[in-house]
């Protein structure tokens, strides 16, 4: 656990900071790939599940019920000129929060922007895309191609868009949404991809509910992008891979930004770009 967010779940059943989670619903995290650990720690509100933690070496069990709370969904911060910008998800906040981000970065003198979306597999494509919007052209930004081949425009994009060099820091966490910001920005806004490939999921999924109030789960469509090839199944190639050592993955959460290799490779990137 890196953080507890004030009035959320954990905040609420006392977990803290440094816990380690060991088991959810008996199944040991072990087994599971980051993305079913996200997937397991999501749910429909009122629902719960059981979590298993060390903390101290001690074994703690408690039960999260799955509620709506509020907490940022981006940190940023201004080094030496670049703007650092962390989306750790996509809300219907997070365009807000980014257009403030940029301004007051722009303020502070930010000669171009590094934006982290690593670990970030947020499947709310449609706050995604205006966020997207504030970086990009005009144009449509995403295509759809339905399940009878039908190809429509998903999303578009207006005329402002910020205008100084941009990076994105991607890894193969990186997903959904956050890959779709990712590939809008590299067709429609210049961006260069910094870190490693993507985990190259990119369909839209339609809930349909049944009589008895449960629901099933249909893929309906899958995203197409403006001008890079199709990703689903692949990922999306950085243009300057940057990989983390084993112990730098293991210990990511606590790596500072100097600390950070593909952060820094991201600077370096956006500095060159900058004095082009």
């Amino acid at each position: 656990v890196v953080n507890i967010d004030a009035d959320s779940p954990a905040d609420i059943a006392e977990m803290a900071k440094d816990d380690l989670i060991v088991e959810i619903n008996d199944i040991d995290v072990k087994t599971l790939n980051t993305q079913q650990v996200r997937e397991m720690l999501t749910g429909e509100e009122g629902t719960g599940i059981e979590i298993e933690y060390l903390r101290d070496s001690e074994e703690n069990k408690t039960e999260l019920t799955f509620s709506l709370y509020d907490a940022p969904s981006i940190h940023y911060s201004l080094e030496g000129e670049i703007g650092y910008i962390k989306m750790t998800s996509f809300d219907e906040g997070t365009a807000s929060e980014i257009e403030y981000a940029v301004q007051n970065l722009l303020s502070q003198g930010a000669k171009g922007f590094a934006v982290d979306v690593r670990n970030n597999s947020s499947k709310e494509y449609q706050y995604a895309a205006k966020v997207a919007d504030i970086f990009v052209k005009e144009g449509t930004t995403m295509y759809a191609q339905y399940v009878d081949d039908s190809k429509k425009v998903l999303y578009t994009s207006d005329e402002e868009m910020v205008e100084q060099p941009v990076a994105v820091i991607t890894n193969s966490s990186t997903g959904y949404a956050a890959e779709m910001f990712a590939v809008i920005l590299k067709d429609m806004g210049g961006a260069k991809l910094v870190g490693t490939k993507t985990l190259g999921k990119c369909t839209i999924q339609t809930l349909y509910r049944l009589s008895d109030g449960s629901g099933v789960l249909f893929t309906t469509a899958r995203l197409v992008p403006v001008s890079s090839n199709d990703y689903h199944g692949v990922g999306l190639l950085p243009d300057y891979e940057k990989t983390l050592s084993a112990d730098q993955e293991l210990n990511y959460y606590d790596l500072s930004i100097t600390e950070d290799p593909q952060i820094q490779r991201a600077f370096e990137v956006v500095k060159n770009l900058a004095e082009k």
